[in-house]
Protein backbone atom coordinates (compact mmCIF):
# COMPACT_ATOMS: atom_id res chain seq x y z
CA UNK A 1 0.00 0.00 0.00
CA UNK A 2 1.50 2.76 -1.21
CA UNK A 3 2.34 5.45 1.88
CA UNK A 4 2.27 9.60 1.33
CA UNK A 5 5.68 11.09 1.45
CA UNK A 6 6.91 12.52 4.46
CA UNK A 7 7.99 15.70 3.20
CA UNK A 8 6.21 18.47 1.32
CA UNK A 9 6.18 18.17 -2.50
CA UNK A 10 3.97 20.72 -3.51
CA UNK A 11 6.42 22.72 -5.51
CA UNK A 12 7.21 19.69 -8.29
CA UNK A 13 5.30 18.91 -11.38
CA UNK A 14 3.28 15.53 -11.39
CA UNK A 15 5.90 13.62 -13.04
CA UNK A 16 8.35 14.48 -10.55
CA UNK A 17 6.08 13.93 -7.49
CA UNK A 18 5.57 10.15 -9.10
CA UNK A 19 8.96 9.70 -9.32
CA UNK A 20 9.61 10.79 -5.57
CA UNK A 21 6.59 8.58 -4.89
CA UNK A 22 7.99 5.48 -6.77
CA UNK A 23 11.52 5.76 -5.15
CA UNK A 24 9.23 6.27 -1.52
CA UNK A 25 7.12 3.23 -1.96
CA UNK A 26 9.98 0.96 -2.69
CA UNK A 27 10.30 0.96 0.79
CA UNK A 28 14.58 0.67 0.77
CA UNK A 29 16.33 2.41 3.49
CA UNK A 30 18.72 4.64 0.41
CA UNK A 31 15.64 4.46 -1.37
CA UNK A 32 13.76 6.50 1.19
CA UNK A 33 16.75 8.85 2.25
CA UNK A 34 16.88 9.77 -1.09
CA UNK A 35 13.99 11.20 -1.11
CA UNK A 36 14.45 12.98 2.00
CA UNK A 37 17.73 14.44 1.11
CA UNK A 38 16.10 15.54 -2.58
CA UNK A 39 13.07 17.16 -1.11
CA UNK A 40 14.89 18.66 1.98
CA UNK A 41 17.16 20.47 -0.93
CA UNK A 42 14.45 21.56 -3.27
CA UNK A 43 16.27 19.22 -5.97
CA UNK A 44 14.55 19.66 -9.46
CA UNK A 45 14.42 16.94 -12.27
CA UNK A 46 14.91 16.89 -16.02
CA UNK A 47 14.31 14.75 -18.57
CA UNK A 48 17.57 14.51 -20.63
CA UNK A 49 19.00 11.64 -23.23
CA UNK A 50 21.58 9.96 -21.64
CA UNK A 51 24.36 6.71 -22.03
CA UNK A 52 22.15 4.03 -23.16
CA UNK A 53 21.39 2.28 -20.02
CA UNK A 54 21.71 5.06 -17.62
CA UNK A 55 19.00 6.46 -15.10
CA UNK A 56 20.41 9.31 -13.97
CA UNK A 57 22.87 11.58 -14.24
CA UNK A 58 23.63 15.19 -11.96
CA UNK A 59 24.80 18.28 -13.82
CA UNK A 60 28.45 20.55 -13.79
CA UNK A 61 27.44 24.44 -12.99
CA UNK A 62 28.92 26.46 -15.42
CA UNK A 63 28.26 29.97 -13.60
CA UNK A 64 30.39 29.52 -10.39
CA UNK A 65 34.16 28.83 -11.25
CA UNK A 66 37.40 28.59 -9.78
CA UNK A 67 40.71 29.26 -11.22
CA UNK A 68 38.50 29.53 -14.99
CA UNK A 69 37.10 26.33 -13.67
CA UNK A 70 33.56 24.76 -12.35
CA UNK A 71 33.42 22.82 -9.15
CA UNK A 72 29.62 22.95 -8.11
CA UNK A 73 26.79 21.22 -8.84
CA UNK A 74 23.50 22.24 -9.97
CA UNK A 75 20.29 21.79 -8.16
CA UNK A 76 18.92 19.59 -10.87
CA UNK A 77 19.44 15.95 -11.84
CA UNK A 78 18.43 14.31 -15.08
CA UNK A 79 16.43 11.76 -15.74
CA UNK A 80 16.29 9.41 -18.62
CA UNK A 81 13.76 10.15 -20.98
CA UNK A 82 13.82 6.65 -22.91
CA UNK A 83 10.22 5.71 -21.99
CA UNK A 84 11.76 2.21 -22.75
CA UNK A 85 14.16 2.09 -19.62
CA UNK A 86 13.74 -0.12 -16.96
CA UNK A 87 12.15 1.82 -13.93
CA UNK A 88 14.32 -0.39 -11.52
CA UNK A 89 17.02 1.49 -13.66
CA UNK A 90 15.88 4.81 -13.53
CA UNK A 91 15.02 4.65 -9.66
CA UNK A 92 18.24 3.27 -8.71
CA UNK A 93 20.25 5.29 -10.54
CA UNK A 94 18.29 8.41 -9.01
CA UNK A 95 19.44 7.59 -5.87
CA UNK A 96 23.48 6.80 -6.92
CA UNK A 97 23.16 10.46 -8.05
CA UNK A 98 21.62 11.94 -4.75
CA UNK A 99 24.88 10.33 -3.20
CA UNK A 100 26.93 12.34 -5.47
CA UNK A 101 25.00 15.16 -4.59
CA UNK A 102 25.58 14.79 -1.06
CA UNK A 103 29.01 14.39 -1.87
CA UNK A 104 29.95 16.79 -3.72
CA UNK A 105 27.20 19.78 -4.77
CA UNK A 106 29.43 22.34 -3.58
CA UNK A 107 32.74 21.20 -4.67
CA UNK A 108 32.59 18.01 -7.55
CA UNK A 109 35.93 16.40 -6.54
CA UNK A 110 34.87 15.16 -3.68
CA UNK A 111 31.88 13.03 -5.29
CA UNK A 112 35.00 11.87 -8.08
CA UNK A 113 37.20 10.03 -5.68
CA UNK A 114 37.59 6.11 -6.00
CA UNK A 115 35.65 6.28 -2.52
CA UNK A 116 33.12 8.06 -3.78
CA UNK A 117 31.84 6.20 -6.76
CA UNK A 118 32.45 3.07 -5.12
CA UNK A 119 29.97 4.31 -2.39
CA UNK A 120 27.25 5.44 -5.21
CA UNK A 121 28.19 2.31 -6.95
CA UNK A 122 27.06 0.07 -3.96
CA UNK A 123 24.30 1.87 -3.17
CA UNK A 124 22.66 1.83 -6.66
CA UNK A 125 23.00 -1.87 -6.93
CA UNK A 126 21.34 -2.58 -3.22
CA UNK A 127 18.42 -0.60 -4.17
CA UNK A 128 18.24 -2.14 -8.08
CA UNK A 129 18.28 -5.76 -5.85
CA UNK A 130 15.92 -4.42 -3.64
CA UNK A 131 13.36 -3.64 -6.11
CA UNK A 132 13.86 -6.45 -9.01
CA UNK A 133 15.59 -9.19 -7.04
CA UNK A 134 18.75 -9.30 -9.08
CA UNK A 135 21.64 -7.66 -9.61
CA UNK A 136 22.37 -5.09 -12.65
CA UNK A 137 24.42 -6.03 -15.68
CA UNK A 138 26.76 -9.03 -14.73
CA UNK A 139 26.36 -10.88 -11.80
CA UNK A 140 29.75 -11.04 -10.96
CA UNK A 141 30.87 -7.80 -11.43
CA UNK A 142 28.06 -6.89 -9.19
CA UNK A 143 30.09 -8.88 -6.14
CA UNK A 144 32.97 -7.80 -6.54
CA UNK A 145 32.14 -4.08 -6.10
CA UNK A 146 30.16 -4.87 -3.30
CA UNK A 147 33.24 -6.84 -2.00
CA UNK A 148 35.33 -3.99 -1.66
CA UNK A 149 33.71 -1.51 0.91
CA UNK A 150 35.06 2.29 0.59
CA UNK A 151 37.88 2.61 2.89
CA UNK A 152 42.00 3.49 3.10
CA UNK A 153 42.00 -0.27 1.74
CA UNK A 154 40.51 0.63 -1.59
CA UNK A 155 43.91 2.54 -2.17
CA UNK A 156 45.74 -0.77 -2.30
CA UNK A 157 47.43 -1.39 -6.47
CA UNK A 158 45.39 -5.31 -6.11
CA UNK A 159 41.77 -3.14 -5.24
CA UNK A 160 42.39 -0.47 -7.74
CA UNK A 161 42.12 -2.62 -10.51
CA UNK A 162 39.49 -4.38 -9.19
CA UNK A 163 37.29 -2.00 -8.84
CA UNK A 164 38.83 -0.29 -12.17
CA UNK A 165 38.00 -3.41 -14.32
CA UNK A 166 34.73 -4.39 -12.74
CA UNK A 167 33.83 0.07 -13.51
CA UNK A 168 34.48 -0.27 -17.19
CA UNK A 169 33.20 -3.91 -17.95
CA UNK A 170 29.95 -3.20 -16.23
CA UNK A 171 29.60 0.80 -17.66
CA UNK A 172 32.07 1.25 -20.18
CA UNK A 173 30.35 4.78 -21.38
CA UNK A 174 30.00 6.08 -18.14
CA UNK A 175 32.30 9.34 -17.59
CA UNK A 176 32.30 9.65 -13.67
CA UNK A 177 33.60 5.84 -13.35
CA UNK A 178 36.52 7.17 -16.08
CA UNK A 179 37.35 9.63 -13.45
CA UNK A 180 37.29 7.94 -10.49
CA UNK A 181 40.62 8.01 -9.14
CA UNK A 182 41.52 11.65 -10.42
CA UNK A 183 41.94 12.86 -6.72
CA UNK A 184 43.44 9.61 -5.55
CA UNK A 185 46.39 10.04 -7.29
CA UNK A 186 48.51 11.21 -4.34
CA UNK A 187 47.68 7.43 -2.73
CA UNK A 188 48.89 5.69 -6.03
CA UNK A 189 52.58 6.20 -6.50
CA UNK A 190 53.19 2.95 -8.18
CA UNK A 191 50.20 3.31 -10.66
CA UNK A 192 50.18 7.06 -11.36
CA UNK A 193 51.05 6.64 -14.68
CA UNK A 194 48.06 4.06 -16.12
CA UNK A 195 45.77 5.86 -14.23
CA UNK A 196 46.27 8.99 -16.13
CA UNK A 197 46.65 7.42 -19.45
CA UNK A 198 43.18 5.13 -18.63
CA UNK A 199 41.38 8.26 -17.58
CA UNK A 200 42.53 10.13 -20.62
CA UNK A 201 42.21 7.45 -23.29
CA UNK A 202 38.38 7.02 -21.53
CA UNK A 203 37.78 10.86 -21.67
CA UNK A 204 38.32 11.20 -25.23
CA UNK A 205 36.82 7.90 -25.97
CA UNK A 206 33.14 9.43 -24.44
CA UNK A 207 34.05 12.62 -26.02
CA UNK A 208 34.20 14.52 -22.63
CA UNK A 209 34.12 18.29 -22.06
CA UNK A 210 37.59 19.64 -23.24
CA UNK A 211 37.98 21.40 -19.33
CA UNK A 212 37.65 18.12 -18.35
CA UNK A 213 40.72 16.29 -20.59
CA UNK A 214 42.29 19.82 -19.87
CA UNK A 215 42.36 18.93 -16.13
CA UNK A 216 43.70 14.94 -16.34
CA UNK A 217 46.39 16.45 -18.82
CA UNK A 218 47.12 19.68 -15.99
CA UNK A 219 46.84 17.74 -13.15
CA UNK A 220 49.19 14.62 -15.04
CA UNK A 221 51.37 16.99 -15.49
CA UNK A 222 52.17 18.06 -12.01
CA UNK A 223 52.84 14.35 -11.02
CA UNK A 224 54.94 14.08 -13.71
CA UNK A 225 53.25 12.14 -16.60
CA UNK A 226 52.51 12.89 -20.02
CA UNK A 227 49.29 11.75 -21.14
Amino acid sequence: MPVSLPLPTSSYSEWERRVLQDLWDADEEHARWAVEYITAHEIRFRRASLFPGTGAAWQIDYEHTLCGLPYRMTNEILLCDDPTLERATLLSGLVHETVHHAQGSRFIPRAITLNAELTAWRVEFQVYHHLTGQWPGDPQVAQTLLSLTPGLHIWHPRNLHAVRKAMKTYSPDYLAGALAPFFDIPFYPQSREWIFRDMATALERLNAPRFLRTLVRCWAKVWGVTV
